[in-house]
């Protein structure tokens, strides 16, 4: 800016001697000069890197969620279709005997349908890393070219996918035998179990899906952010950037500005991360503890919208 400022002091100083008499000359200079460093200052205070780097990354990850979104629920409508067919077929033993042993026996084959997430899922990652990878190198060298069959990215492919079916998995299976146990309880029949089933599933479509799409899409552009950079061979580290707002988690505040080595992981499997904040006047502590993989990139969570950049010092 001091720069800019030199630069327009000759100018405007070779524009007065122009334009008019040596106290009009004054007066003119410093309206202008005043008028125009008014103007710099305002742009300079307006312009957030942080807010365009954002709404940049959302854009690219934007494109992908839908992938995942509709991947997500084919799969589960073939579970609720297993699974109401299934209570469906035990309606004469349900008058029977009403208890809590039918709840497996109408669940669907879960080790399949997970096997089958995983591999859906390693395609969709797959095919992100490829693209995102690809704009990432061509912003650090031009006319570069990605390369997503990388020892490292496809053993990051093959041990995370079955990592993430089983999770989700686990959790959807804990909810729908969650809503059919409380169902038995209250004393419902076959329908009402059923209607129970479908909101459950309601709830994925609509929340959960969302959520998790918008969570892997981001992972998998930060990922292949961050192996564009390794793969360009001019960055050394990388710097943690958090989204601030009204929904910024302690966790994600306190990372923000954290720089490491390109390489390295920001967190190592089995790694803690506690974090201590003081709100109505109290202490408050809460420890993350990150036992489902390494973290080379953001998210740290479920939601979490932070990115990683390259850290040039100069």
């Amino acid at each position: 800016m001091e720069k800019g400022l030199g630069f327009l002091d000759k100018r405007l100083n070779e524009l007065a001697n122009e334009l008019a008499t040596d106290t009009l000359k004054g007066h003119l200079y410093e309206a202008i000069k005043e008028s125009i460093a008014k103007k710099i200052a305002k742009q300079i205070l307006e312009e957030d890197p942080r807010k365009a780097h954002f709404e940049k990354l959302f854009k690219r990850t934007a494109k992908h969620e839908p992938k995942i979104k509709e991947m997500l629920i084919k799969v589960w409508k073939e579970e609720e279709k297993i699974l109401v067919a299934n209570l469906k077929k035990l309606k004469k033993y349900f008058s029977q005997r009403k208890d809590e042993s039918m709840i497996d026996m109408v669940m669907y084959p879960r080790a399949e349908f997970e096997a089958k997430l995983s591999d859906e899922m390693a395609q969709i990652l797959a095919l992100i890393l490829a693209e995102e990878g690809q704009t990432a190198i061509e912003e650090l060298l031009a006319d570069a070219v990605f390369q997503v069959d990388t020892a490292r990215i496809q053993e990051w492919i093959e041990q995370y996918t079955p990592r993430f079916s089983e999770s989700l998995e686990e959790v959807n299976v804990a909810l729908l035998k969650k809503e059919l146990k409380e169902g038995i309880e209250a004393g419902e029949g076959i329908p009402q179990l059923i209607k129970r089933v479908n909101k459950t599933y309601d709830n994925f479509y609509k929340l959960r899906s969302e959520m998790i799409a918008r969570t892997e899409a981001l992972r998998a552009t930060n990922r292949a952010n961050v192996e564009a950079m390794i793969q360009s061979g001019v960055v050394r580290k990388k710097i943690w950037i958090t989204m601030f707002d009204d929904k910024t988690c302690p966790f994600c505040e306190r990372l923000d500005g954290r720089v490491i080595a390109v390489e390295e992981n920001f967190f190592n499997q089995g790694d803690e991360f506690s974090v201590e904040w003081e709100e109505d006047g109290k202490i408050h502590r809460r420890t993350m503890k990150f036992d489902y993989e390494d973290v080379p990139s953001p998210p740290c969570h479920p939601g979490c919208r932070c990115a990683v950049s390259p850290w040039f010092e100069d």
